[in-house]
């Protein structure tokens, strides 16, 4: 197969300085967000115990969002592939070095956490009587998905492209060669 793109999410200073912007945003939409409920006196109230669990449940968050990468790669896979985890710049990762899928395929393994572990940190809180802090959750782990939903993104802006091969720094895409 061709390389129809190479997306370097570690290296590239570029792609990197967008993800931090969009993921920015994001948590400043979401903290916004929250605080009009809030400071309307709807909601659960803001207390020391509020922030201290928006704190550790989002830290909490980050090692399980890694985990259903993983195992949606298993999942989605074929017979074994390998997965492992690694931490650099900042980000926590996972890794499934040369792992080449459908785009369709690898499209769901970046996505699964945002959508499996976004809904349980939105849907948790909310049915514990604290719809405040599920928003806080949900949005303050969406604002950390911005890697994944970058790499999707380039997928999308590359039809061409009908398989992603996972790499040490972020993604391939590839196409079959043109033949004569």
């Amino acid at each position: 197969m061709d390389v129809v793109e190479d997306i370097d999410i570690l290296g590239d200073e570029a792609l990197r300085t967008r993800v931090a912007t969009w993921s920015a945003v994001s948590l400043a939409a979401t903290l916004a967000l929250v605080a009009v409920p809030l400071a309307a006196g709807v909601g659960e109230g803001l207390s020391l115990r509020w922030a201290v669990l928006l704190g550790v449940v989002s830290l909490a968050a980050l090692p399980v969002h890694e985990l259903v990468h993983a195992l949606a790669a298993k999942a989605l896979g074929p017979a074994g592939t390998k997965v492992s985890f690694g931490y650099q710049t900042g980000m926590l990762y996972t890794r499934m070095e040369g792992l080449v899928l459908p785009r369709a395929r690898m499209t769901a393994v970046l996505l699964a956490p945002s959508v499996l572990v976004s809904t349980a940190l939105l849907a948790v809180p909310w049915v514990l009587g604290a719809p405040c802090l599920g928003l806080a959750l949900c949005g303050v782990h969406l604002s950390g998905c911005t890697g994944d939903i970058a790499m999707v993104a380039e997928i999308s802006r590359h039809p061409e492209a009908t398989h992603v091969r996972d790499t040490d720094c972020g993604i391939q895409l590839l196409a079959e060669p043109v033949r004569p």
